[in-house]
């Protein structure tokens, strides 16, 4: 028999463990051999949160839009986080190399 009680709770709480492991997820490295060794640990730490969770919580059997929301989540803040990562990024190296070519003319006056 298919219960609906507590589904949009389940949901809630994928998401938010998806939306974790989408945080954590931004402070591993990027690219190269190491990159790929990280990232399969993580999943696998990732895989483990969410069973946890599934365990503290109390979820019912797994149902497909449980993954889907972790899933959905990881993606949407892991989007988020990095564009707006990029962005600070861009912005505060816009100043850095302003203030080091002001730096630069102000020696060159000497």
């Amino acid at each position: 028999m298919f219960v609906s009680v507590g589904q949009f709770y389940f949901a809630t709480v994928s998401f938010a463990v998806g939306g974790t492991a989408g945080i954590l997820h931004a402070f591993f490295p990027k690219r190269g051999v190491l990159a790929v060794l990280t990232d399969v640990l993580f999943f696998l730490g990732f895989s483990a949160l969410f069973l946890y969770a599934e365990y503290r919580f109390r979820f019912p059997d797994f149902r497909p839009y449980m993954g889907a929301c972790a899933l959905c989540g990881f993606f949407l803040i892991k989007k988020i986080l990095s564009q707006s990562v990029a962005l600070y990024k861009k912005t505060w190296y816009n100043k850095i190399v302003k203030r080091k070519k002001s730096v630069k003319t102000d020696r060159s006056k000497l």
